[in-house]
Formats: C-alpha cells, sequence, structure tokens
C-alpha cells in the first residue's frame, strides 16, 4: 500500500513539474516587446500605462515596462532594448488638438533589425476616451504578429452602479473602467444587457414605475 501511495505521490509531482515547465516555456518562446514615448506630454505618458496594460493582459507578449523617450523618426530601437534582445519595439506619439480630440502615431519594429512591421495613425475625439485609443493599438500590435485575437478590448462594458438607497445609474466603461460615462440616472434602474452584438443599444429594468417596466435605450 505505501508503495502505490509512493508511487502516485511521485506521479503528481511529475506531472505537476512537467506542466510548470511547459509553461515556463510558453513564456519564454512569447515575444518580448517594448514601447518608446516620442514626445513626451501627459497624455502620451497616460497612454503608455494603458497600452502597457493592455499588452500584458493580451498573454501574447513578454512586456518590458520601462519608459523610454526616443526620436519616432528613427527606426532604430533604443540600446537598452538592444541590450536586452527585445524583439519588437513600438514608438509612439500622442498630441492633443485644440478640439480635445487625441492624434497617435505608432509604429511597430523589429528591434534587431529595424524593419517597420506596422504603421497607423489613429484618432479620438474626446481626450476621455484615451483607454479605447491604447485598446485599438493593442488590437492592432497583436493583429500585427499573427496573435489570436483581442478584438473583445475595443468593446464597451455596460454595469448598473448604485448611488443611494433606491437609486442607480446605468453606465458604460472600457474593460478596465478607466473610462465611464453615465447613460441612465435617477431612480432604480439595473439589469441592464446589450441588446446587439454591434452595441448600439441596450436594455434595462426600471423600478421607478407601479411595476417592473423594461426600458430600450438606443445609444445613437
Amino acid at each position: 500500500m505505501k508503495k502505490i501511495v509512493l508511487l502516485l505521490l511521485t506521479s503528481l509531482y511529475i506531472f505537476a513539474y512537467d506542466a510548470t515547465i511547459e509553461v515556463v516555456k510558453k513564456m519564454e518562446s512569447l515575444p518580448t516587446i517594448g514601447l518608446e514615448d516620442g514626445a513626451p506630454n501627459p497624455h502620451s505618458k497616460r497612454f503608455f500605462k494603458m497600452l502597457i496594460g493592455d499588452l500584458k493582459v493580451s498573454a501574447h507578449f513578454r512586456v518590458e515596462d520601462s519608459y523610454i523617450v526616443s526620436n519616432f523618426d528613427s527606426n532604430r530601437a533604443d540600446y537598452t532594448y538592444i541590450k536586452k534582445s527585445t524583439a519588437l519595439v513600438a514608438k509612439y506619439t500622442v498630441s492633443k488638438e485644440i478640439d480635445n480630440s487625441l492624434l497617435a502615431e505608432v509604429k511597430l519594429l523589429n528591434a534587431k533589425s529595424g524593419v517597420v512591421l506596422m504603421s497607423k495613425k489613429y484618432k479620438i475625439i474626446n481626450e476621455k476616451r484615451y483607454p479605447f485609443l491604447a485598446h485599438r493599438v493593442a488590437v492592432d500590435i497583436n493583429r500585427a504578429v499573427g496573435a489570436n485575437p483581442i478584438d473583445w478590448m475595443e468593446r464597451y462594458v455596460i454595469f448598473a452602479k448604485y448611488t443611494s438607497s433606491r437609486q442607480s445609474e446605468i453606465v458604460i466603461s472600457d474593460y478596465t473602467l478607466t473610462y465611464q460615462k453615465t447613460i441612465v440616472k435617477g431612480g432604480l434602474n439595473i439589469f441592464p444587457k446589450w441588446g446587439d452584438r454591434a452595441q448600439t443599444y441596450f436594455y434595462y429594468t426600471s423600478y421607478n414605475d407601479a411595476k417592473p417596466t423594461l426600458y430600450r435605450v438606443n445609444l445613437r
């Protein structure tokens, strides 16, 4: 009996060891990526933090989270990344326009050869929605390296938030909850649910009348 228990324990140990090795191998096989800010300002630094988080959440990269300033026009990676044999570098600039929109330019480089793998410009009308700017860039970087899609990052999250007794609001946000916008307020409004995949309308239940009432709201 002792031999059987010992054999089972040994088998479990070997299985756990093999599983750990597989996880480590998978992590080692992921491409490393670093970011370089080509035009430092408060907006670009917020963008940096959000994009770093998105790339980590994707689980498709090993992310170097050093904040490095560089020349955007150059296709040469910073020496810090070359020394670490980082595979990819995303250079970016983010600037605010007079109308409060944000403009971003991003290019993804092979850190060793300097070959440009992706180059795009982005614009988002309201600077408060900057998380979605970072999410869109993360989705495009992910797509450029051929990894499994992470398009869900660009989708809205909808939820009810209690504010006081029998008072709640319907809120839409990005997946990190950094950007939030109240859509319905006043009274007890709960159970929001998207009505279509394009997220153009949603349903919610109001308890402000004699009977629970179902409402449909078109965001457009």
